[in-house]
């Protein structure tokens, strides 16, 4: 039961509350109405209204004063400015609903303050405030060019933001991929210089190995040099010793076949010497010019015969005994 009491009783509490019902915003010097709201009647004699461009209440402030038998008085002074005033009681069957409009024109472009301050034998019962702003359209249209401008600003650069955003995503793309192509050319030219060193050492190897290899070919050419100078030298001492030894054997086995050999030969020069004598030549030239050792023992041919001597000219391998000796 208390709890239906509490739910009867609030409708009154609540539709009984003043309150100031105006526009948030009017043009100046135009005309504009706001709805005052009274409390209970039983709770209030008078209610007085206010109008400050300062937020002070004062009584030059006060425009009028709305009594509870559903009565408004505009001030004389201060309420010239009201251009109409309406009194209604919305809720007829009760206390309340007490309400008043009044008009009101002729305001300068400024920040204002509406107030209503309820009296009961002049003692405040409640009080109630609403701001409002009067503005000049001029001012507000060059505020509201402004806002679009400041709009569209703001919409390049959203844009310029954005393209930032796609350019900043494209040059890091780019980016990312130069730095990838400058590592894999700075791979490429890494690998290049290895191969170059490997080249280089190879060829310094090479050269090293042909700078011996020629060396070994010199040393094997001298030493082939050697050997074939001491094979003819041995072979030249073996001739030689071939030659004495053969002349001392062939003396010891058959001494008197060498001797009449050399009679032979003796006296075969003897008769040489004896014809040429004959003949006015030297031994050792013919016809004034020398002939050297070589043309030794030889004759001019006389004539053809068993015992004819052989042209010279015909036949330069004529015997003589550095042959004899040379070929044993």
């Amino acid at each position: 039961m208390a709890l239906l009491a509490f739910f009867a009783v609030l409708p009154g509490l609540v539709s009984g509350a003043m309150a100031i019902q105006a526009p948030s915003e009017v043009p100046m010097y135009s005309a504009w109405t706001a709805k005052w709201v009274a409390p209970d009647a039983k709770n209030f004699e008078s209610m007085k209204l206010y109008l400050s461009q300062s937020g002070t209440v004062a009584d030059e402030t006060r425009i009028g004063e709305f009594t509870n038998n559903l009565k408004f008085i505009p001030d004389a002074r201060n309420g010239k400015g009201i251009i109409a005033y309406n009194m209604e009681d919305e809720d007829p069957n009760s206390t309340d609903g007490l309400v008043v409009y009044v008009t009101y024109q002729g305001l300068p472009a400024g920040e204002y303050m509406l107030m209503a301050i309820a009296l009961d034998d002049e003692i405040v019962k409640e009080t109630v405030e609403t701001d409002f702003a009067v503005i000049d359209p001029r001012q507000n249209a060059a505020i509201d060019a402004t806002q679009e401008k400041v709009s569209a600003v703001a919409g390049e650069l959203e844009s310029l933001r954005a393209s930032n955003k796609t350019y900043e995503e494209r040059f890091q793309n780019l980016l990312t991929v130069t730095q990838n192509s400058y590592a894999q050319v700075q791979d490429d030219i890494t690998r290049i210089s290895d191969s170059l060193n490997e080249i280089e050492t190879r060829r310094a190897n090479l050269s090293d190995e042909t700078r011996n290899t020629l060396d070994e070919m010199r040393a094997d050419l001298a030493n082939t040099q050697d050997r074939l100078d001491n094979f003819l030298q041995e072979l030249e001492e073996e001739k030689k010793s071939n030659i004495f030894t053969g002349l001392s054997t062939l003396g010891g086995e058959n001494a008197a076949y060498l001797g009449l050999l050399v009679l032979a030969i003796v006296a075969m020069g003897v008769l040489v010497i004896w014809m040429r004598s004959r003949m006015g030549e030297s031994i050792f030239f013919k016809g004034g010019s020398a002939e050297g050792l070589s043309s030794w023992g030889e004759a001019e041919p006389q004539g053809k015969g068993r015992w004819a001597t052989r042209d010279k000219k015909s036949d330069a391998g004529g015997f003589n005994l550095s042959d004899l000796l040379r070929n044993r």
